[in-house]
This record gives C-alpha cells, sequence and structure tokens, in this order.
C-alpha cells in the first residue's frame, strides 16, 4: 500500500489484515514504493506483489507516475498482470 496519509494507511491496512488475514507492506511515498518493488522482483523465489493500492496525489511523484515507473518494471521482467489499483479519498468540510 502506497499512501502519504498515515491514518489512511493504518485504517485499510487494519481492514485488510483482519477481514483477509493478509500482511501488507506500508509505504508512504512513490520513490519508496518503487523500490520495494524492485526488491520484491528480484527476490529469487517469485515472491512479487499481487495487488498494489495506489494513492494517486502524493508529494514528490503521484501516483500516476509510480505506477508507470512499477508497471514498466514489472514488464520488463516479463510480468503479464498489472497488480497496482488506485486509492484516493478526498474529505470535504461545510462551513
Amino acid at each position: 500500500m502506497v499512501d502519504d496519509n498515515a491514518f489512511n494507511s493504518q485504517v485499510l491496512s487494519m481492514m485488510i489484515k483482519n477481514i483477509f488475514d493478509i500482511e501488507v507492506d506500508v509505504v508512504f511515498d512513490g520513490f519508496s514504493a518503487i523500490d520495494l518493488a524492485k526488491k520484491k522482483l528480484t527476490h529469487p523465489c517469485c515472491n512479487y506483489y499481487r495487488v498494489i493500492f495506489m494513492d494517486i496525489n502524493m508529494p514528490e511523484i503521484d501516483g500516476f507516475e509510480t505506477t508507470k515507473r512499477i508497471t514498466k518494471m514489472i514488464e520488463e521482467d516479463y510480468l503479464t498482470k498489472n497488480p497496482v489499483r488506485s486509492l484516493e479519498s478526498w474529505s470535504m468540510v461545510s462551513s
């Protein structure tokens, strides 16, 4: 999961863990996501991410560019499925 908002990451990762009993790796920016995806792709035992939940609005490198870069790495590694799913939360406060 990639989200620059720690609260959102914590809530969603807890939900996934409690509902599906799946461990979630969490990073808070696009560059960390690219690094972690690269580590998974180069792991000798087919240990890659099947799903990546990606925030769209992040500082430095947004979710769109992060997804492009991860997808390029996957294609270069001859994996055919793109695991990235986008997430965005918008809060509106009324006066």
